[in-house]
């Protein structure tokens, strides 16, 4: 009896240790750095966007594109993949070649500068969570099917590129639709949150990554990233554009109703308008220059329209990018992105500038546009401001990529 009793006390205290591990097993969170706390703080805290497109139920697709990786043991089957890249000769010869290679050599500098350590990694894992999640970064997106990072700053065309990006998307199974989305691509960070809590499939399978391929291979990690893509513009024709798109009246609006950023506006009248200015265009709020020093005074940041690549790319921070795509030849550029990829049929750059009224034109020529942007520049902003501005917040988006300022330079 009294072993009988023994043998039900063990079994009890057996039984008990189980659920104790258990419950320590699904409460327990590994430790996160500060960092990586606070960058995953903020996107809990910031509200999901809407999309702009009606999604198909994929609950039961199956698309069978390509096989699946049959060797457990491998993390990544390349001799199986279906979206590999077709031409490397895009990256690694010619022009686009040159421009990494220049982002590559000023990177140095930067580093020295700045006593920073590049993530060298290709292990997607890793630069998600020791770049994208460090920094916090929210203009980055990222593409599962050919591993890629693509960091779009904004009012350097980020809708129109996010438009070819969705037609590339689109041309894997075309019954699945979102359009021509700009939140075709997530954006990495949100990939680094489903993948911390265990859901990268579900993710997958919410933004249509639903191939066999590719829920295969996210089922054993994320492939590794193969390149990564900048697209940017001159940073003062971006300030430009910038200041047209902040700081232009609303249509319909009527006098004395408050405007959006109306803080903003009231400082540039106030504070930083200075005899000889000139008057405020006809539509605008505020006048060019006023707008300039603003950016002076808050040193480049507040607003993603307007901060400098180096707030929110941070391309020296990671190594891996080697497609530099510029506003100006963004056409030509996307067209031979879409060779690399094997998708030249595919990709089509729309028309991307309207009638901007402060360089009068109506013209949808690259080249036009901007010599109208340095024109107004010259005529309308001191010596000195632009001078302010190059040796100020943006001195690294300038010498990064290779950018001058001479044809916006004026004589006053």
């Amino acid at each position: 009896m009294a072993q009988a009793d023994a043998t039900k006390t063990s079994i009890k205290i057996g039984i008990t240790v189980v659920s104790i591990l258990f419950l320590i097993g699904i409460t327990y969170k590994p430790p996160q750095n500060a960092g990586m706390k606070k960058a995953l703080d903020q996107v809990a805290k910031k509200p999901k966007r809407g999309m702009d497109y009606n999604v198909m139920d994929v609950s039961t697709t199956n698309l069978n594109l390509g096989p699946k990786i049959t060797t457990t043991k491998l993390k990544y089957n390349p001799s199986s993949d279906p979206f590999k890249i077709q031409n490397y000769d895009f990256i690694n010869k010619g022009y686009m070649h040159d421009r990494a290679k220049i982002l590559k050599e000023k990177c140095k500098d930067y580093v020295k500068a700045t006593g920073i350590t590049p993530t060298t990694s290709r292990d997607t894992m890793t630069v998600l969570k020791d770049y994208i999640g460090k920094y916090n970064l929210g203009a980055i997106r990222y593409d599962p099917r050919y591993s890629s990072l693509y960091c779009l700053q904004h009012k350097a065309g980020s809708t129109h590129f996010n438009i070819v990006l969705s037609q590339i998307k689109n041309s894997v199974n075309p019954d699945i639709r979102h359009g021509n989305s700009k939140y075709a691509i997530p954006h990495a960070r949100f990939w680094l949150e489903a993948a911390l809590k265990g859901e990268t499939l579900q993710f997958a399978k919410d933004h249509e990554y639903v191939e066999d391929w590719t829920v295969d291979q996210l089922s054993r990690d994320f492939k590794p990233l193969q390149h990564s893509v900048l697209l940017l513009r001159h940073p003062l024709s971006r300030l430009h554009s910038s200041w047209g798109h902040r700081f232009k009246l609303p249509q319909n609006w009527k006098e004395g109703v408050p405007l959006p950023r109306q803080h903003l506006i009231d400082r540039m009248r106030n504070e930083l308008t200075e005899p000889g200015d000139g008057e405020i265009p006809s539509k605008y709020s505020v006048t060019f220059v006023s707008f300039l020093r603003l950016m002076l005074a808050l040193n480049g940041k507040g607003d993603y329209h307007w901060e400098s690549v180096v707030n929110t790319c941070r391309p020296c921070d990671y190594d891996g990018y080697d497609v530099v795509i510029h506003t100006n030849s963004a056409k030509e550029d996307c067209e031979e992105f879409g060779k690399f990829l094997g998708k030249g049929d595919i990709v089509e750059m729309r028309e991307r500038y309207s009638q901007n009224l402060s360089v009068n034109t109506t013209t949808f020529d690259a080249g036009a546009y901007v010599r109208g942007q340095q024109k107004y520049w010259r005529e309308n902003v001191p010596r000195k401001v632009t001078m302010d501005i190059y040796n100020g917040p943006y001195y690294w988006d300038f010498e990064l990529f290779g950018f001058t300022y001479d044809d916006y330079l004026a004589d006053f």
